[in-house]
């Protein structure tokens, strides 16, 4: 790949043999709305690389970040639980599932799955519901069972919503009640 131009956000300067892929998340999915900016603001991809690719690039650096530095601040007695370490990824509510299953690949290629108990170990879910689990293991939303939660999630010009129902409340069972919709704004 080539060098990084300029200096990256937050001031880390640059990197040789580094190069800034942006919006991969939604270069991602086949599904994006809007479209994705055009060549002059997204730059191509580096030679020979698709976007599963980067992504996986960039999924086993953190991986290989979070190796490094987890034993450091849990110390060593950490190690030998790191078999059970669990993780779960997100994705927008409106991806499709062969999006989902080009997230998955890029995850697995990443290695995240190797060693850890096969797919055991990986999860995926929609972000909005992540956030109705998150809010209500933190009592943030008190729920009973055939409630209905309206999630509205906006970020860089995009916004979308989905609603869910509750099927139990203590053990965060959620059933899809509408179906996710995104809209462009600004």
């Amino acid at each position: 790949p080539e060098a990084s131009k300029g200096v990256p956000p937050h001031g880390f300067g640059t990197y040789p043999g580094i190069r800034k892929v942006e919006w991969f998340k939604r270069r991602l999915s086949s599904t994006a709305w809007p479209p994705l900016p055009n060549s002059i603001d997204s730059p191509p991809l580096p030679g020979g690389k698709t976007v599963a690719h980067v992504v996986a690039d960039y999924l086993e650096q953190l991986l290989n970040s979070v190796s490094d530095q987890l034993p450091k601040i849990l110390g060593e007695e950490f190690a030998p639980e790191w078999a059970n370490v669990r993780y779960c990824f997100t994705f927008p509510p409106v991806w499709t599932r062969a999006t989902q299953s080009a997230l998955r690949t890029a995850i697995v290629q990443a290695g995240y799955v190797q060693g850890n108990g096969g797919d055991d170990c990986l999860r995926l879910m929609p972000e909005s519901l992540a956030t109705v689990i998150f809010c209500t293991k933190k009592g943030l939303l008190t729920l009973k069972p055939k409630d209905v939660v309206l999630v509205i999630n906006s970020s860089s010009g995009l916004c979308d919503s989905i609603s869910y129902r509750v099927e139990d409340p203590e053990s965060c069972t959620f059933v899809q009640y509408t179906a996710p919709v995104e809209d462009s704004f600004g």
